[in-house]
């Protein structure tokens, strides 16, 4: 009792009963159709912030800061006149600042924070330099 299915590979399906198959017609359309997909997928994709470390906006630099109102100034000002001139907030977080480049810091974390956030690690450099934290 051996019930055995055979499968006559030249027989055309019922839906297409004697139809010839046109490759490059097919080939069109299934290229047709991954154009249009490739195009709403660029259409709808949201482009990063930055599209390498180097090529975000870099922030004011603390020697450009100091430049800016003279160095007798500069040493007179206090930290966070020193802050907004690199025109940042005065009320951010100085501990993270110190640390990130103060004595004893942890060269991960900054390597870290500059792989997710090169603009952010830019700027808590130069505040570091700006507040004279770099080894203290």
């Amino acid at each position: 009792m051996s019930d055995e299915i055979k499968i006559d590979l030249n027989e055309q399906t019922p839906e297409q009963p004697n139809a010839t198959i046109d490759y490059a017609e097919l080939y069109k359309q299934e290229r047709q159709r991954r154009e249009d997909l490739e195009a709403t997928l660029a259409a709808a994709r949201i482009q990063p912030t930055q599209q390498a470390p180097g090529a975000d906006i870099r922030p004011k630099t603390f020697e450009q800061a100091r430049a800016q109102v003279g160095l007798a100034r500069w040493h007179r000002m206090s930290n966070s006149e020193k802050l907004i001139s690199l025109g940042q907030s005065p009320e951010q977080d100085l501990g993270f600042v110190r640390q990130l480049w103060g004595k004893g810091a942890d060269p991960r974390l900054s390597a870290d924070l500059f792989k997710s956030n090169p603009v952010k690690y830019r700027q808590t450099r130069e505040a570091a330099h700006a507040l004279d934290y770099f080894g203290r």
